[in-house]
C-alpha cells in the first residue's frame, strides 16, 4: 500500500474538514512559510504535540588521509573536506508516538 500523494492528502483535509481545496493549499502554504520564518529565527519549529523540527548548524571539516577503515581491518582511506552546512532533525513527540501505538 502506498502514501496517499500530495494531491490525495489535500483532497483528504479538505473533505475531513468542510474547506474548499483551494483554501487548503493557502493553509498548507501558509504553514511551510511559517515553519521557514522559524526554523530562520530561532532555529525550532514544534508542532504541539506531534512532531519538533530543529535546524543543526554543522561546522565544516578538514579533509584527513590515512585513518583506518573501520569496515576492513589494516586498511586505510581518505577522508573528504566538508563544507559548514545546515541539517534538519525531525522528532515525533508524545502525541505522534501515540498514534503509531495504536
Amino acid at each position: 500500500m502506498k502514501p496517499p500523494t500530495k494531491a490525495q492528502t489535500l483532497g483528504l483535509i479538505a473533505e475531513k474538514s468542510d474547506m474548499k481545496k483551494a483554501d487548503v493549499v493557502r493553509v498548507m502554504d501558509a504553514m511551510i512559510n511559517v515553519i521557514k520564518t522559524s526554523l530562520n529565527k530561532y532555529s525550532e519549529f514544534n508542532l504541539h504535540g506531534l512532531i519538533k523540527i530543529r535546524l543543526v548548524r554543522k561546522p565544516a571539516t578538514k579533509a584527513r588521509m590515512g585513518v583506518p577503515n573501520p569496515f576492513k581491518p589494516g586498511e586505510t582511506m581518505n577522508i573528504k573536506a566538508k563544507d559548514a552546512r545546515n541539517d534538519v532533525k525531525v522528532r515525533a513527540l508524545k502525541g505522534l508516538k501515540d498514534l503509531a501505538a495504536k
